[in-house]
């Protein structure tokens, strides 16, 4: 395993709170497969826009990743898992955070074909 971000991630970060929903769903495949943690599952291009047109709305969202693992696979894709936190200003302007865990599959020409996104359950630790 590889705990370097790579480009497609840290490109899908660097978007978040700049791309348009359009530009957002161009890092994906037309036929990828999105699981956010607050939806359904969405496949294809105009469901992961019209998914991103809300999620997107949020005031100074941003996102960064914060825990990366990498494990290349056969043919130049890519399985990357770890943990990252969005920000944002909530309704009431307070700056929230939400910590959730991630998985992508990308393809060789960086493009994500499956991504699943969940927020980090409370642990009792």
């Amino acid at each position: 395993m590889n705990t370097q971000l790579p480009k497609e991630i840290e490109n899908w970060q660097n978007s978040i709170g700049k791309a348009t929903p359009q530009q957002m769903a161009a890092l994906y495949t037309q036929d990828a497969v999105l699981l956010p943690t607050y939806d359904q599952i969405l496949k294809g291009t105009e469901k992961i826009t019209a998914y991103f047109v809300d999620f997107l709305d949020k005031k100074n969202m941003n996102c960064r990743v914060i825990k990366n693992e990498t494990k290349l696979l056969p043919g130049g894709y890519k399985v990357s898992n770890g943990y990252y936190v969005f920000s944002f200003l909530g309704e009431d302007g307070e700056k929230e955070q939400v910590l959730a865990r991630y998985t992508y599959v990308t393809d060789n020409s960086g493009k994500i074909i499956t991504h699943h996104s969940s927020e980090q359950p409370e642990t009792d630790d």
